[in-house]
């Protein structure tokens, strides 16, 4: 009885040979007879009971399934990884518009996920936004000044804000940037008497 399938041998009298957690490759893969051939065609019939079962049985054994996909896919990471860039690349609208529709449903799941996430990372998020930075400049400047253009008041109440409560700091890089730069100063300045 363990090595045969067991929703096949109970609802189909079929003695199938199990493949894992003791179902047959169809029925854990969740997918109806292949053919009538395969089964014959009064098994072929009967679909929706087979589907029905293998509902139950999932919802019966949550865990247990949860456990053999996470086993799986540590025992399987490349191959897990090949097929879900294949599907991703062969589905690209179709992920974009699941990915966009999660999102929107979800804002406050995401939102707390990306925050939880760039906490525990700090330093790889940081890495890969210099990265990105470095490899986007002319994209990123042009994303900042439409930003900018869009939200004049914003940006400069955040400015506003962000001097008030970083005096000594900012007070502290000028001195540093002035002492680093005195020729480029002194000629700015200059420029600027003459050009007055």
């Amino acid at each position: 009885m363990a090595d045969l399938c067991s929703p096949c041998l109970e609802r189909l009298g079929r003695r199938v040979a199990a493949y894992r957690l003791g179902m047959c490759r169809d029925c854990f893969s969740g997918k109806p007879s292949k053919s009538i051939e395969q089964f014959g065609e009064g098994d072929f019939k009967n679909r929706e009971k087979v589907a029905d079962s293998q509902r139950r049985y999932r919802a019966e054994n949550r865990e247990k399934l949860a456990d053999s996909q996470r086993r799986y896919k540590a025992e399987n990471r490349e191959k897990v990884a090949d097929s879900q860039r294949r599907y991703y690349a062969e589905n690209r609208e179709k992920v974009a518009a699941y990915q966009r529709r999660y999102k929107a449903e979800n804002r406050e799941k995401v939102a707390d996920s990306q925050r939880r996430y760039k906490a525990e990372n700090r330093e790889k998020v940081a890495a890969y936004q210099r990265r990105y930075k470095a490899e986007n400049r002319e994209k990123v400047a042009d994303s900042q000044r439409r930003y900018r253009a869009e939200n004049r008041e914003k940006v400069a109440a955040y400015q506003r804000r962000y001097r008030a409560e970083n005096r000594e700091k900012l007070a502290d890089y000028q001195r540093r940037y002035y002492a680093e730069n005195r020729e480029k100063v002194a000629a700015y300045k200059l420029g600027a008497v003459e050009n007055g």
